[in-house]
């Protein structure tokens, strides 16, 4: 704002455009000339321009055109125009968020041994262990309750999954005091894989872990493998003498059961079936019974069996063992397989001594796989139900012979 003398020698308030236009005044006043400033030319309507039309940003490279408050058209015209030279090369360096985003897998560093972290693996495992065991006893306790109480009920029968509840926790407990022997071993760990070969039934259920079971099915395997062959010879060995016999069926089971064997030793192996096996039942129960066989021929059993320990008392283990598995598929029966989860299939068959997933590194034994379906396991436990249905309780050499012939269908 400028004042400037006008009429009756009164200052006048004059806001001039641009500077240039307050030097006029100056000029003219110092000259004795009056005049008033021009009106400021009208700043026009903005258009509204394309997308193509619009100017583009201007970048760090082009230099700045000074501009007024009002518009380009109110520069002087002595200023010359900013002509654009060609654009300066920029140096550019590369920061740290600018670096160019390369997927680069570092590996992974291996950690070393450390005794505090494998104290704290081993608590927590121990921790879970026994926790486990506490749920298991205290939901035993109250299934046992229930079960008293309706057990005169007519048509109630306890469910399976219960059943394998109360047995696992009574096995948990047996286990429990030769574990915590084992346990409290100096340098315990590193004899683990040779105590699951001679007992692979010494750790609770809570303390199974993959790595555990995958040794306990790998140890099954090569176990069935060893004395497979030995526990068939030595089964159909004792009906031989039943060629001699005058009884015509007689001397067909005896000729059956040879061949059987021989099959078993083809390459590779042809199947045998659970029926094939109970055609020869009569023969088996008259020349081959458990009390045929004297106390290493039944810990070779018992071990074929799958039972830990065999040597504590291996003949009255395998009645045990023989009942409790056709009660077990007895229950599978009633209740058509149905509602079975993923783990209790697996552990189904593998008490059973039947195939189960194993690792692809581990599939190279026989039928064992890593692609086993649960339906396929599922048709597995069907047909051995099956086969122990015909079964006596004291039958032991006819089951034991079915795992050494690798038998898996029924007809």
């Amino acid at each position: 704002m400028i004042w400037t003398p006008g009429q009756l020698t009164r200052l006048v308030a004059t806001t001039p455009p641009h500077a240039r236009y307050a030097l006029l005044q100056l000029r003219l006043l110092s000259t004795g000339a009056t005049t008033t400033a021009p009106a400021p030319a009208p700043t026009p309507a903005p258009r509204q321009r394309s997308r193509a039309q619009r100017p583009r940003a201007r970048t760090s490279a082009e230099p700045s055109i000074p501009m007024s408050s009002s518009g380009p058209s109110a520069m002087p015209p002595s200023a010359p125009a900013a002509v654009p030279g060609p654009s300066p090369v920029v140096a550019t360096t590369t920061t740290e968020t600018e670096k160019p985003l390369v997927d680069q897998q570092q590996p992974e560093k291996k950690q070393p041994f450390s005794v505090v972290a494998l104290a704290r693996d081993v608590f927590h495992q121990v921790r879970f262990g026994l926790g486990k065991l506490g749920d298991d006893t205290k939901r035993a306790f109250e299934i046992t309750w229930h079960t008293y109480q309706h057990k005169d009920t007519p048509g109630w029968h306890i469910a399976r999954r219960d059943a394998r509840t109360v047995t696992t926790a009574k096995q948990d407990w047996a286990r429990i005091v030769p574990f915590g022997i084992y346990a409290v071993l100096p340098f315990s760990f590193l004899f683990l894989p040779f105590i699951l070969r001679v007992l692979p039934g010494v750790l609770p259920s809570g303390f199974r872990g993959k790595r555990i079971m995958t040794l306990v099915d790998r140890a099954a395997i090569e176990t069935r493998v060893t004395l497979s062959p030995v526990v068939a010879a030595e089964i159909v060995g004792r009906t031989r003498a039943a060629r001699d016999s005058t009884v015509p069926n007689d001397q067909f089971a005896a000729t059956l059961l040879d061949a059987l064997v021989d099959r078993s030793k083809a390459t590779p192996p042809l199947p045998v079936r659970y029926s094939e096996i109970l055609q020869a039942l009569p023969v088996l129960r008259s020349y081959a019974n458990l009390g045929a066989f004297n106390f290493d021929k039944s810990v070779d059993l018992a071990r074929l069996a799958g039972i830990s320990a065999p040597l504590l008392f291996p003949k009255t283990r395998l009645l045990l063992r023989l009942s409790a598995i056709r009660a077990d598929d007895a229950m599978l029966r009633r209740e058509h397989f149905a509602g079975l989860t993923h783990d209790e299939v697996v552990d189904a068959c593998r008490v059973r001594r039947l195939p189960v997933p194993l690792h692809e590194n581990d599939s190279d034994v026989h039928h064992e796989s890593s692609e086993l379906t649960d339906q396929a396991m599922v048709q597995a436990l069907a047909e051995h139900a099956k086969f122990t249905e015909m079964l006596g309780a004291a039958d032991v050499s006819a089951y034991v012979l079915a795992k050494a012939l690798h038998a898996e269908t029924f007809a």
